[in-house]
C-alpha cells in the first residue's frame, strides 16, 4: 500500500478519535452527579498523540521530498503561513471561551475555587475537546506543512 493510501487512512483514524474524544467529555456540566471514575476521555487522547507523531512524520517526509521547484514552495509557505497564524490564533480564542465556560458553570454550582483552577487547569473529564478538537487539529496540520515546506526549501537550496 502506498504512503499516501495510509496516510489517508490514519486521517480518517485521527478524525475517529477526535469524535471519540468529544463524546467521553462531559459537556452537561452537572458537576454534583460526577463520580470519581476518572477521565476515559484519555485512551483516545493517547492514541491520537501516536497517530498524529506518525501522520506529521510522514508528512513532512512528503513535503520536503516533493518536486516542487523553489518557487512554487515559496508561494505555497506564503499562502500558508497566514492560514497558521489565523488558526493559531483562532484555536487559542476558542479555548479561553470554552474554559471560561466551564468555569462559569462550576461557579453557578458553588464548586469551590480551587477546585475549580483544578479542574481547568489541564485536561479533565470536562476539558478534553478544549485541546483536542478539529481547530487544533486544522492549527497542528497547518504547522507540521509548514515545517515540512521549510525543510523542503532548504534541500533545494
Amino acid at each position: 500500500m502506498k504512503l499516501r493510501n495510509k496516510m489517508g487512512i490514519v486521517f480518517f483514524i485521527i478524525i475517529v478519535l477526535i469524535i471519540l474524544i468529544d463524546i467521553l467529555t462531559l459537556h452537561r456540566y452537572k458537576f454534583n452527579t460526577v463520580s470519581g471514575n476518572g477521565n476515559p476521555g484519555l485512551v483516545p487522547i493517547f492514541l491520537i498523540i501516536l497517530v498524529l507523531l506518525w501522520f506529521s512524520f510522514n508528512l513532512i517526509n512528503l513535503i520536503a521530498n516533493t518536486s516542487f521547484g523553489k518557487f512554487n514552495l515559496i508561494i505555497l509557505f506564503i499562502v500558508i503561513l497566514p492560514v497558521t497564524i489565523f488558526l493559531n490564533k483562532w484555536a487559542w480564542y476558542h479555548q479561553c471561551k470554552k474554559l471560561m465556560f466551564i468555569k462559569e458553570q462550576l461557579i453557578e454550582k458553588n464548586i469551590p475555587i480551587e477546585l475549580v483552577s483544578d479542574i481547568t487547569s489541564g485536561i479533565s473529564i470536562y476539558t478534553n475537546t478544549v485541546y483536542f478538537n478539529y481547530i487544533t487539529l486544522l492549527m497542528f496540520l497547518s504547522i507540521v506543512i509548514s515545517f515540512g515546506l521549510i525543510i523542503a526549501l532548504i534541500k533545494k537550496i
